[in-house]
């Protein structure tokens, strides 16, 4: 973190210090944890469903912290309090002051499905310019990314910042917090449907990333998402649509060719032609990937840096990653799920292996009402690519009656209540050129069953 002074940390935020304090004096770290907490840190006291940040307030001053913010009137500390109404805030509030203190150009990255990969892939491409920050693993979120964002340094001139949001409102903060020049919406799907009821809400929740823009700031939109390509000249920004089918969209493209480890594609568009070669399968990765190199476009990337860029791409791990166990195809790809993605990556598996194909497919979350349907809809598609398939957790049953009503046997479907017993099951099964899949919303940690397939096969 860059040295910032209790002054501005003051201006930023509307803090009222509870006694006096010296305003030059200089603080290189805010921190939300005791255990980690540097000697001149600024303390912030979060507070959470089974814990309050203030009950560790000493053991922060007693690892030497400078001033910690509180909301608490009757707490006494040692060192001065900033006092706020609300800690989370205020470190956003101050997050905020330390992003235009160091003014780098930000990319703010949401959707319903892939922001991760997006938002690699655009990294990936910028980097071949500029040292740029990027948002860390499960840092998207209202503490995440705000915390992160202190990470940022003065020769970070680019910072590519990836925004989740699970409720409404959520991105708006984000967004004022992160203040993007350029943001994207990659897709409108049906992650977190029971908090908004329809997709037309999910938009509208996405679209609040435009909330922190400047006047002159530029949305990128996925034109095969028809959501987002009505939307067009309606929302008082430069807008650029890139797309894979859409014909008018801005930046379109074309899939030259394609095998089990990555796509060529032709790319046309705001002047350019040119092809790349993008190291990840599917059609729903190519849409990721035009968003990635119409941001570079914008940014004024030269054709090269946009071919370098995305041929440097890695796909992040647990996100479809594909690897080679023991002639075994393995899509590894147990991080999250929703529906679009399963869908997705049912499409990626159906060009996997040169023998049979199967699935091993946890709960989706979040749905609400629209949970049945989902996972009976995402068995259909499984059963449409795989032989046998093995189901865990919260809508286990319907998965099971999607694939069997696409015609499935019902001796081919697997509910199975432990991951050890997925992975012995499948093991006993799968042979050299078969292809596998490991897929299912984080909570149902299908990692375990994969793993343990590893360890026995």
């Amino acid at each position: 973190m860059e040295p910032i002074t209790i002054q501005e940390i003051l201006d930023w935020t509307g803090a009222v210090p509870d006694r006096p304090v010296d305003a030059g004096q200089i603080v290189t770290e805010i921190s939300k944890n005791t255990k980690t907490l540097k000697p001149g840190a600024v303390f912030v006291p979060l507070k959470g469903e089974k814990f309050d940040g203030h009950d560790f307030i000493d053991a922060a001053v007693s690892a030497g912290a400078a001033a910690v913010f509180c909301s608490r009137r009757e707490q006494n500390v040692s060192v001065p309090r900033l006092m706020v109404d609300n800690t989370l805030l205020a470190a956003q509030r101050l997050a905020a002051g330390y992003r235009r203190k160091l003014a780098p150009r930000v990319v703010g990255v949401t959707g319903s499905v892939g922001k991760t990969t997006t938002s690699s892939m655009i990294a990936a491409v910028l980097a071949k310019r500029w040292e740029l920050a990027r948002t860390q693993p499960d840092m998207n979120g209202q503490i995440g990314l705000t915390f992160d964002m202190f990470n940022l340094k003065p020769s970070q001139r680019v910072a590519v910042w990836e925004m989740g949001m699970s409720l409404p409102g959520e991105l708006t903060r984000l967004s004022n917090m992160a203040q993007p020049d350029i943001a994207l919406i990659n897709s409108i799907g049906t992650a977190h449907i029971e908090f908004f009821g329809t997709r037309e809400r999910i938009r509208e929740a996405k679209l609040e990333i435009l909330a922190g823009m400047p006047e002159d700031g530029v949305l990128i939109l996925n034109g095969d998402e028809p959501l987002l390509w009505e939307l067009r000249g309606t929302l008082g920004k430069k807008t650029c649509y890139y797309a894979l089918h859409n014909p008018e969209a801005d930046l379109c493209g074309e899939i030259l060719q394609s095998d089990s480890a990555g796509q060529r594609l032709q790319v046309r568009g705001c002047g350019r032609e040119l092809e790349v070669y993008l190291p990840a399968i599917g059609e729903h990765n190519v849409q990721n990937a035009l968003g990635a190199l119409l941001c570079g476009i914008l940014m004024e990337l030269t054709d090269e840096e946009l071919r370098t860029g995305i041929a440097d791409f890695e796909t992040p791990e647990g996100r479809q990653h594909i690897v080679e166990h023991h002639g075994v195809v393995v899509m590894e790809d147990c991080y999250n799920a929703s529906p679009d993605a399963v869908k997705a990556s049912m499409k990626v598996l159906s060009n996997l292996g040169t023998g049979r194909r199967y699935a091993a497919l946890g709960g989706m979350r979040e749905l609400g009402a629209y949970a049945p349907e989902a996972h009976r809809a995402c068995g259909a598609a499984a059963a449409a690519v795989v032989s046998e398939l093995w189901l865990y957790g919260e809508g286990a049953e319907d998965y099971r009656r999607g694939a069997m009503e696409a015609g499935m046997r019902e001796e081919n479907v697997h509910i199975c209540t432990e991951h050890e017993q997925i992975a012995r099951e499948m093991a006993n099964v799968v042979k050299s050129g078969d292809a596998v899949i490991f897929k299912g919303s984080r909570l149902m940690n299908m990692e375990r069953a994969m793993k343990r397939f590893y360890e026995l096969t």
